[in-house]
């Protein structure tokens, strides 16, 4: 139970962090606010990335990274399923960069794939923990 909750709270603030109108005002005045546009401009979505990467914008993606890195591993923790942790986790980071143009945000491709990072990133993690506690188990039964 109490995991779940973890996981609904954490998946909250990702929503939040996607909705609210400016990031840098919810970080650093508490100020949470909210634009709904009808008619968002889609095309912001397929915007490449840009030609220079500055330090707000890495540290940025390495926050996209980390933020679906810590859901992937509470969807694991819930489901134990390394299938499920990756669809669900690619497909909230997927919902929630499409509805950042709806939120007048900056919704873009290409942030789906450093979402996708820290998704893979988590898989490896629990994959490579699996290995070794399988390793641990057969030389534990041939002892």
């Amino acid at each position: 139970m109490v995991r779940s909750v973890a996981l609904i709270l954490w998946a909250g603030l990702i929503f939040l962090f996607t909705c609210t109108e400016s990031i840098e005002q919810f970080l650093q005045q508490g100020v949470i606010s909210f634009t709904w546009s009808k008619y968002p401009n889609m095309t912001e979505f397929w915007y490449p990335l840009p030609t220079t990467l500055d330090t707000s914008f890495i540290s940025r993606k390495i926050g996209h990274a980390l933020s679906f890195f810590i859901l992937s591993i509470l969807v694991f923790i819930v489901s134990t399923s390394k299938k499920k942790m990756f669809a669900i986790s690619l497909l909230y980071g997927v919902t929630t960069e499409v509805l950042q143009l709806f939120f007048r945000r900056g919704g873009r491709l290409f942030d789906i794939g450093f979402d996708g990072m820290g998704v893979v990133a988590a898989l490896f993690i629990v994959v490579s923990i699996q290995l070794v506690q399988e390793k641990s188990l057969t030389r534990n039964s041939q002892t």
